[in-house]
Parts: structure tokens; sequence; C-alpha cells
């Protein structure tokens, strides 16, 4: 327990690293630094699943961060090649993140996870690439076509599964893209909507591990007010914090003008509405003989679930 502390404390700290650094090197290592720590936390079951996945996970961070100094050395050799190694650069960020096209690898390896590595993937493995994103990208028409495309691949390919490891993974795929739209306003929006979505997944996903669901037709013992408020959430129905920030980051390009890319993140947004009423559907209106299992959990979550209202609150104080 205590080595499992330690390796959360410098997965943290590498973050933390990210943020004060001032050349592409000291980005590089807090990177890979952060991919060294999240490896053992995805492998602390001995299982050949997870071998395979924390194998899996390596190869593709080698790759990406390979392209990336590749890139970022070039760069700073000719200047006449920025404009292209800039895109290499974004396009190894993308890699590392799972995002369109490179979201195979991701969508493989999260239904073998269990919940808490997956939650570390979709919230803290995310963190660093989207910082050095923000200090790299002019967001040229291309990038804007890869985002964009993101949104709605991910809305679509979501839409015939049952498992709900790989819906919520779909989902976190559509929110790459609109973290990546919020950088393009600022980074205090881009803040702002990375912890709510932390504050919406957490509590979903420890829930999950509690009553071992897997799929939707076992969401039958899903069947509480807390649980229901924070698919709410998720599906991003007013007045919920889900809600708030893509209506927030709406309103903000909708301000500078910009109308054929929020036209498609709201496109996608109805598209993902659909899987997420099943899951709301299932949990909410199928009947369900509660154990007392369920019934003692359901305080704790309430507990939980009450740290959404904290980034709603810090949305109003900030508008």
């Amino acid at each position: 327990m205590k080595k499992m502390m330690a390796i959360f404390m410098m997965l943290i700290l590498s973050i933390l690293w990210s943020l004060s650094a001032s050349n592409w090197f000291t980005m590089w290592m807090s990177m890979e630094m952060n991919s060294m720590m999240f490896i053992p936390i995805l492998m602390t079951n001995a299982t050949q699943s997870n071998s395979e996945s924390g194998m899996k996970y390596f190869l593709i961070q080698s790759i990406s961060s390979m392209l990336f100094m590749s890139s970022a050395t070039i760069n700073t050799c000719s200047m006449k090649l920025s404009l292209m190694t800039n895109n290499f650069m974004v396009l190894s960020l993308m890699m590392k993140l799972g995002m369109f096209p490179f979201y195979f690898w991701y969508v493989d390896i999260t239904p073998k996870m269990d919940y808490i590595s997956m939650t570390l993937l979709m919230t803290t493995q995310k963190m660093i690439p989207f910082i050095t994103m923000s200090n790299l990208t002019s967001w040229n028409m291309k990038m804007k076509i890869m985002m964009m495309m993101n949104m709605v691949t991910s809305a679509l390919l979501a839409i015939n599964h049952n498992k709900i490891k790989i819906i919520l993974t779909f989902s976190s795929i559509n929110q790459m893209s609109w973290m990546m739209a919020s950088m393009m306003i600022n980074m205090k929006t881009f803040w702002m909507m990375m912890l709510i979505y932390v504050s919406i997944l957490v509590p979903i996903n420890m829930n999950m591990k509690k009553m071992k669901i897997s799929t939707l037709t076992q969401l039958m013992k899903f069947n509480s007010k807390s649980e229901n408020l924070m698919f709410l959430s998720l599906f991003g129905l007013p007045p919920m914090p889900g809600f708030m920030m893509k209506w927030m980051v709406t309103q903000k390009f909708m301000l500078m003008k910009e109308k054929v890319l929020p036209s498609l993140m709201i496109m996608s947004s109805a598209i993902t509405l659909y899987y997420y009423l099943r899951m709301f559907i299932q949990s909410t209106f199928t009947k369900n003989a509660k154990t007392k299992m369920f019934k003692n959990s359901e305080n704790k979550m309430k507990k939980l679930s009450q740290i959404m209202l904290i980034p709603t609150c810090l949305i109003l104080m900030s508008m």
C-alpha cells in the first residue's frame, strides 16, 4: 500500500513538473516519468490481461515519445520545417492520448483494466499531453479537422456496444475533443473543464467497481438518486455540471464567430446522448431488489456525488 501511495505521489509530481517546464526536453521528461509511474499501477494485479495491457501501453508511449523528441529536435535545428514538425509533435501527443486516428490501442486496453487504472488513464494521464499541446498548437485547419473527426467517430462507434467500459472509453475519447476545444479558448477554461470531468467520472467509476458492473444489463442494480444524478451530469443535461462545461465552451466559440466547430460539437453530443440514455434507462426504470451491500454503499456515494457541485459553483463565479 505504501509503495502504491509513493507511485501515485510521483504521478502527481510529474504533472506539477510539466506545469513548470521551460523547454521541450523537460516536458518530455515529465511525460516519461508520468508514463513509467502509471505502468506499475496498471500491472498491480498480476493477470495475463493486465500484463498485456501494460506492454501495449508501454509500446505506444515509447513510439509516440520517439516521434515527439525527433520532431522537437528537427524543429530546433531548422526553422523552415517548424510548421511540419509542429504538426508531427501534435500527432505524437494525439497518439499518447488515444485520439483519432490512434484510438485503437486505447479502446483495446481499457476493457481489460480495473476501474481504478481506467480512471487514472482517463484523467491524470491526459493532463501532461494536453499541457504540452497548449504550448505547441497553432490551431490550423488540419488540427481542427482532426478534432472534429475524433468527436464524430467516437460518438458513432459507441452506439452498438453493451459493455460499460467500452462506452465510457468512447465517451472519454469524445471528451478529449471538448478539452482540445477548451484549450483553443484559454487554459483557465481547459482546467475548469478537466475538473468537472474528473469530478463526474471518479464517483461513477468507483461505484461501478464497488458494484462489479460490466454491462448495461447489470445496471439494474444501479438504482439510487445520487448515481442517477451523476449519469445525468455525464449526459450533459441541464442544469448539471456536464452541461455547464459544454454550454460554456460552445458560448465562447459563438462569441469568437466560429460556426462549423460548435455545430459539430453539438451534433456529436446529441449522438452520445443516445447511449447515455440507454445507461440511464437501465439504471432508473428497471425494478431492482437492493441488497444490504448496495444500501450501505449509497451514503458513501452521496458524499462523492456532492463533489460535482463544486465545479458548477466555480463556473458561475467566473462568468
